[in-house]
């Protein structure tokens, strides 16, 4: 069943839904797949932002530091060899950056898929698409 709609959709409609939904155990056993959205969403919006987002991001890859390599970096993330300037760094402002971890060894094999320890003994993996065993 797909239902599509622009705006407000009618509230019998969502009762008879609703109702054959609780009805029907075919429908019961897709609970795992279906998806109820309770705001609507826009793909061209999510795209600016994540484009946005990568623009953003080029300052500090490129950053006008002499020597201060771009070890990786993501949507909202950059991993460099020093540093960043102060000027850029703020946890508590909207738009700057903030220190997360000062990193001792990391292996950075792809996109998504790192470890590293930092300063404080802890390790951290992250692995996209590969469970955490």
């Amino acid at each position: 069943m797909i239902v599509k709609y622009n705006n407000n959709i009618d509230s019998e409609i969502v009762k008879l839904i609703n109702d054959f939904n609780s009805n029907n155990p075919q429908i019961k056993s897709l609970a795992g797949i279906t998806k109820v959205r309770g705001v609507s969403s826009s793909v061209p919006i999510a795209a600016a932002i994540t484009a946005y987002a990568q623009i953003s991001m080029i300052k500090f890859k490129n950053i006008p530091v002499p020597d201060n390599k771009c070890l990786y970096s993501d949507t909202d993330s950059v991993l460099l060899e020093y540093p960043l300037l102060e000027k850029y760094v703020d946890s508590n402002k909207l738009g700057f950056m903030k220190l997360e971890h000062i990193l001792t060894e990391g292996y950075f094999i792809s996109n998504k898929l790192y470890a590293f320890k930092n300063t404080k003994g802890e390790t951290i993996i992250k692995s996209k698409g590969i469970g955490k065993g």
